[in-house]
């Protein structure tokens, strides 16, 4: 719909000018302004098609305010007419046309006349509108033909920038062409240093041989050896990436190398560390002199340690494993009821003393703890528990001694923090990793903290969780933030374990600390920046789209929604939002794409509004990156 914008001052000149264009032009929008304020702000949020504007006006008259509107981008495109009391006033034409104005017409208003130069601005604007259309089209046009280089940098560089892998080009002779900032945090060289950089440079000597390999198996359309390499810095630090690439065409040649590099020396860090934390857990698991196990309230066997299987005379676990302990394994004078009642009961036995029959059918004595790991519903789902052989008292003081000895070697060299504790919450010892982890000056100065009583573990809920280990005698796992007692801040990943005395009561807990400061630090930052990602998605004044091989919407931004009436898009496709004929056009685009044609096409399209959009689409297809082996 039309619309026109009056400003006076005077209400009733408003109401005659809204009057007299009803009727002679009913089907626009009369919209009024009572200030020069109103006016602008009404100018730029509603973007009439032509403005009436008095000038004589208290505060800004109306020369002022039509400075202001030609000035500003949002309203210099639309035509101006200027309304004055005074006929003869040829020095107000001149200065209203010097100003900007389009139009000149004296009060009292001849409406003819009026309506005559509303027309005529309408069509001046339609047709302004007209030929900026065709100017931006031109302007694409010219612009998408341009070098790709200025095209990238001018469409993507800032987005780049944001990402936390270095992205780069480099031509045949390997010589970098672009790179973002982050290489040059990454690898410690200067944008000036590496405007002249051959890529080679940044790789250690032994895997320069395998790049220039890669390099030139890229260029003949083959797949590259590997995307392990091992990156070296300006100071001469090295830094473990995976290398995606792939090969830039101008003219049907190939022209250089564009490539993503992505740092994994935190991921390898993870590998190593849980890696050595599983070889630790099963050396612990597999070396026990305990008979350790879990089983099911049916009785199937699901876990059950070497000692255990030697204990009881099998082979092998998968042995072991035949044996249904709800209908054998015990001798006339026991059975797995005691043991299920007294579990399901309390949710644990502690020196639960039977006789289990061996692999031979011959008696063991045995000392039994467990406990029922229960579901969020408190359904038992299995037990987990301990087997110690008391038919024989084999331990001699030596193999004893040994045993805490081996465990003050694991305690004392662990990489991650270790302290026990009374239920009390006074610490008994702690490793050095944990002073480490703490800040904390010694083991004496750690030893002075309570871990019940100390403020900060007190406000962020770490005594809780303590207290609440030590009185259900249950395992916790958690993660939290936590600055200690010489003001070292910290993420902390915990373990509170429960150590029980003979009677099965908790005497003390065990707690394993492990400092995940840095993997939280990068997690924030990869949210932060898929955040921005989204954002700009959103803002760009463009369609942006992704849609799979089978058509059906994969991402769809924020412009698409407001144009398009793109909502809702998850798994439909363009027959859900477009006539089936155009929605067929479509579908044929995306055939070519996906046989290999760059597409870019310009057409018309109606958008939600029933308004005809001239449109440049481009489209092409997302390579999946070749597969790490």
């Amino acid at each position: 719909m039309t619309i026109i914008l009056a400003i006076d001052d005077q209400r009733d000149n408003l109401l005659s000018i809204k009057a007299v264009m009803k009727m002679y032009m009913p089907d626009c929008e009369i919209i009024t302004a009572l200030s020069a304020k109103e006016g602008i702000q009404l100018a730029r949020e509603k973007q009439p098609d032509t403005i009436l504007l008095d000038i004589i006006m208290p505060g800004m008259d109306g020369f002022e305010v039509c400075r202001v509107l030609k000035a500003d981008d949002r309203t210099s495109n639309i035509p101006i007419i200027m309304l004055t009391a005074i006929k003869t006033d040829s020095a107000s034409r001149v200065k209203a046309l010097e100003t900007g104005a389009d139009a000149f017409m004296a009060k009292p208003i001849d409406t003819v006349e009026l309506k005559a130069q509303v027309k005529v601005m309408l069509r001046i604007k339609k047709a302004e509108d007209k030929l900026r259309g065709e100017k931006e089209l031109l302007e694409k046009e010219v612009s998408s033909r341009t070098n790709e280089l200025i095209k990238s940098e001018q469409n993507y560089k800032g987005l780049i920038d944001l990402l936390p892998q270095i992205i780069y080009e480099h031509n045949l002779e390997g010589r970098l062409t672009f790179t973002n900032n982050y290489c040059s945090k990454l690898l410690g060289y200067s944008h000036e240093e590496l405007s002249d950089f051959m890529v080679e440079r940044a790789f250690i000597p032994e895997d320069r041989e395998i790049l220039k390999m890669n390099i030139k198996k890229l260029i003949n359309g083959e797949p590259p050896t590997d995307h392990h390499f091992m990156l070296q810095k300006k100071d001469g630090s090295r830094i473990p990436v995976l290398i995606y690439s792939s090969v830039i065409h101008r003219n049907k040649k190939a022209d250089g190398i564009r490539g993503v590099i992505v740092d994994i020396s935190r991921q390898k860090t993870i590998e190593k560390n849980l890696k050595e934390s599983e070889e630790r857990f099963k050396s612990l698991y597999n070396n026990s002199t305990v008979g350790l196990y879990r089983t099911t309230p049916e009785g199937e066997i699901i876990m059950a340690n070497p000692a255990l299987v030697e204990m009881l005379g099998f082979s092998s676990f998968e042995e072991l494993k035949k044996r249904n302990l709800n209908t054998e394994g015990f001798d006339k004078t026991h059975s797995r009821r005691e043991f299920i009642e007294s579990i399901e009961k309390t949710g644990k036995v502690s020196g639960l003393k039977s006789s289990w029959l061996n692999k031979k059918g011959v008696e063991v004595f045995i000392e039994e703890s467990a406990v029922a790991i229960r579901d969020s519903e408190n359904k038992t789902i299995c037990y987990d528990g301990t087997v110690e052989n008391i038919s024989k008292q084999t331990l001699t003081e030596k193999e004893l001694k040994e045993s805490v000895l081996n465990f003050k070697l694991i305690f004392e060299n662990s990489p991650i923090g270790i302290y026990l504790a009374t239920v009390d919450g006074e610490i008994i010892d702690a490793n050095k990793s944990l002073l480490s982890i703490l800040g904390s000056p010694s083991i004496e100065a750690t030893k002075s903290i309570n871990v019940l009583k100390f403020p900060s573990l007190v406000n962020n809920g770490y005594s809780k969780k303590f207290e609440h280990c030590s009185k259900k005698g249950i395992i916790i796992e958690f993660e939290m933030e936590y600055e200690s007692n010489w003001g070292k801040k910290t993420n902390l990943h915990s373990f509170l374990v429960p150590l029980k005395n003979e009677e099965g009561e908790v005497s003390k807990v065990y707690t394993l600390i492990e400092d995940i400061t840095t993997r939280k630090r990068t997690e924030n930052k990869l949210r932060e920046s898929e955040t921005r990602f989204a954002m700009f998605m959103d803002n760009i004044p463009a369609g942006i789209f992704i849609k799979d091989s089978d058509g059906k919407f994969l991402f769809s931004n924020k412009y698409n929604k407001d144009v398009h009436g793109l909502d809702n898009w998850e798994d439909k496709t363009a027959y859900d939002f477009f006539p089936k004929e155009l929605a067929d056009k479509f579908a044929g685009d995306s055939k070519k794409v996906l046989d290999g044609e760059d597409m870019i096409v310009i057409d018309y399209v109606t958008d939600k509004n029933n308004n005809t959009i001239i449109y440049k689409n481009h489209e092409f297809s997302i390579k999946k990156p070749t597969a790490l082996n």
